[in-house]
């Protein structure tokens, strides 16, 4: 089983690979937790709302966000509403095969620079496969209000911004380069796991979207899978 858990600062951002011609960027539908609205953002009522389209680097990544046709309904899955202390944790089904990349849209309640992590977020798919990375408050995510208090830094390679409005609220997008090992898999599920609490760090996603490779690319992924798992054994 590969498990890897680091901060995504150390991860390789937009590689060649996934530019290739005709790869598929899927928008994951979890619309079934969302358990939030727009109305906790505290002037982020301007929040996008349903089908849109984002640029993370060269990417651009569409997203089926929530909010209903008005923008007033249920809009994210958020872990203070899951649980205000204690482990919050949302199990996102995918069930998609030969997922090279992901993109998620994390933010954060009151961010927390916590050297350790107070995120996890894990991809479990067939073959046993898995893989886990943390994400690192003021690196990886931050705070969605700018406020003093809290974190407001991303390392603008892996996390990106996407969305500001003119009242400091913004919304960020996170992209993880997934191993080899998942070439010919299915990715079953991202497992997100917060430790933190509230008025400590509480997360929010708002869109999930998958990366399949052009099958040219794909082909070349699953010979480096076959050769790591070959040196590994």
């Amino acid at each position: 089983m590969l498990h890897a858990s680091r901060s995504l600062l150390a991860l390789k951002v937009g590689g060649a690979l996934a530019a290739g011609a005709h790869a598929q960027y899927i928008p994951v539908d979890f619309s079934a937790q969302f358990n939030d609205t727009r109305v906790p953002l505290i002037n982020g009522g301007e929040a996008p709302f349903g089908s849109q389209v984002f640029t993370h680097n060269t990417d651009l990544v569409p997203v089926n966000m929530g909010g209903g046709a008005s923008g007033s309904g249920l809009w994210s899955w958020a872990a203070a509403v899951a649980a205000s202390s204690g482990t919050a944790t949302l199990i996102v089904p995918v069930n998609i095969a030969n997922v090279q990349s992901v993109f998620t849209m994390v933010n954060s309640y009151w961010g927390n620079a916590n050297p350790d992590g107070l995120l996890t977020v894990t991809f479990n798919a067939t073959g046993g496969v898995s893989q886990s990375f943390t994400l690192i408050g003021g690196v990886d995510l931050r705070d969605y209000n700018q406020n003093p208090s809290f974190t407001n830094t991303i390392n603008n390679t892996s996390t990106r911004n996407v969305w500001s409005n003119t009242t400091d609220q913004r919304l960020d997008m996170q992209r993880f380069d997934l191993s080899p090992a998942f070439a010919g898999q299915t990715l079953l599920n991202i497992t997100f796991n917060d430790t933190g609490a509230t008025n400590v760090q509480r997360m929010f996603l708002t869109g999930v979207t998958v990366l399949i490779p052009a099958p040219s690319a794909l082909g070349m992924l699953a010979l480096g899978g076959l050769m790591a798992s070959r040196r590994r054994r």
